[in-house]
């Protein structure tokens, strides 16, 4: 069974308890995939009230191209740029190759399409904020023969990328979701609580990515769910991934280790 996202998981189904255990693969940035998933609205009004709120305060913008980046999109670990075209490859448990553009810039977000090599497109949302660029979505949806498992966000809060790196800074992001799972005549319906602790681990780490010398900053993230159903709350599962961003290029590494295995993402060139 294969399952995409902006936040990748790989599931299972206990029969007597109904919960979702064992994750492989959950990016925050970077995902893998077998199928398209588009998603085209900022999760929750409160979500998307807070994005506004926080671009309503940025006066400085910053050209970049045809567009502007507001100050509140704008980060020297993660650019923002409507003309950028960056390419990425997958190795571990899946391999395959994939770019990166940036496109509908405004002042509280952005859009990122990850075109595939096998045709596949995925479209994710991002929300800007003064403390930081946060996925405003922790979106899953996988198909198999016989199982079909969604993950729709209901609310998000917190920061993904913060606007200030500074080696051991701390913070979190947290998901409200609904988990619909249909494997053959059985139906599960539950609540989910993503969080997503994260911490700068080290500013200058020496990086070599396809050839080429970085000195990046490393953050480590544990991402655990919590799944409620029937009145019994689980921890279904917890991943670990490390994401290396060189200043001025973003992300150029990336790590993950789940339950089921290992996948590193790497840079391969920008355009």
């Amino acid at each position: 069974m294969r399952y995409i996202s902006q936040c990748s998981i790989y599931c299972l189904v206990s029969t007597k308890t109904y919960v979702l255990t064992g994750l492989l693969i959950i990016t925050i940035l970077m995902s893998g995939c077998t199928q398209v998933i588009e998603t085209t609205d900022q999760a929750g009004n409160k979500t998307n009230n807070e994005a506004n709120s926080s671009s309503a305060k940025s006066d400085a913008q910053k050209p970049v191209g045809s567009k502007t980046i507001s100050s509140a999109c704008t980060n020297d670990y993660y650019p923002i740029s409507p003309t950028a075209k960056i390419d990425y490859k997958v190795s571990g448990v899946e391999s395959y190759n994939y770019d990166l553009t940036q496109k509908e810039i405004t002042e509280n977000g952005f859009k990122e399409d990850r075109n595939f090599s096998n045709g596949i497109v995925i479209t994710n949302n991002w929300i800007c904020n003064d403390d930081g660029l946060r996925t405003a979505e922790f979106t899953n949806q996988g198909m198999s023969q016989n199982m079909k498992f969604e993950m729709e966000t209901l609310k998000s809060e917190g920061v993904t990328i913060p606007k200030i790196f500074e080696a051991g800074k701390e913070w979190k992001s947290t998901y409200d979701v609904k988990v619909n799972l249909n494997a053959g005549k059985m139906a599960v319906n539950a609540d989910g609580d993503v969080t997503v602790s994260s911490k700068i681990a080290s500013m200058d780490e020496p990086l070599t990515v396809d050839g080429k010398e970085y000195k990046a900053a490393r953050i480590d993230s544990d991402i655990k769910i919590v799944v409620s159903m029937n009145g019994r709350t689980t921890e279904a599962a917890t991943v670990k991934i490390s994401n290396w961003y060189a200043k001025g290029v973003g992300l150029v590494k990336q790590i993950t280790d789940g339950t089921l295995g290992k996948q590193t993402v790497e840079l391969a060139g920008d355009k």
